[in-house]
């Protein structure tokens, strides 16, 4: 039982305060995060890129590409973190020809970052590495047309089959 009129305003003021420190516990609960929830987040992202499958990603866009007389196959497909997605036993084929037209041991594909800040999604790099050597390939999509660079390291011509029974 209140008996003066200062024990009431003193009451409200508490009540008031009690309300004010209520509302900012429960903003320190919401905006609080667990140390661990962190790492959870970058496990998860690992995890997911180390477990997606990018054989059948790339795949399905393969068969989105292909429709004409060459098809292109590979035996395996997996992310390589700075490289890109890397493929495997890559070989490219003719319905013409009996033989591959084109055979590699490893295929990296990544994106041209120079040409992806301009604007450019169309534009790729890839390492090659076929018939004992290596080839760099920089292409880009300009004005409808494909442009770009290859660089070719000690590529053995004589393992190229095509081109082997065409020498003899």
């Amino acid at each position: 039982v209140l008996q003066h009129e200062g024990d009431a305003q003193i009451l409200t003021a508490f009540v008031v305060q009690q309300e004010e420190v209520r509302a900012d516990v429960q903003l320190a609960r919401v905006l609080h995060v667990e140390p661990r929830a962190g790492l959870d987040v970058a496990d998860f992202l690992v995890f997911l890129v180390v477990t997606f499958p990018f054989d059948v990603l790339v795949r399905r866009a393969l068969a989105g590409l292909q429709g004409g007389p060459v098809r292109v196959e590979f035996a395996d497909a997996r992310f390589a973190w700075h490289r890109g997605i890397a493929l495997t036993g890559v070989s490219v084929h003719s319905d013409a020809a009996p033989a591959p037209l084109l055979e590699a041991e490893s295929v990296a594909l990544r994106p041209l970052f120079g040409q992806l800040v301009r604007g450019n999604p169309w534009a790729v790099q890839a390492h090659i590495e076929l018939y004992g050597g290596t080839a760099e390939v920089r292409a880009h999509l300009a004005d409808g047309r494909i442009a770009g660079e290859i660089d070719v390291d000690a590529v053995s011509l004589g393992r190229y089959r095509p081109l082997a029974t065409m020498l003899e």
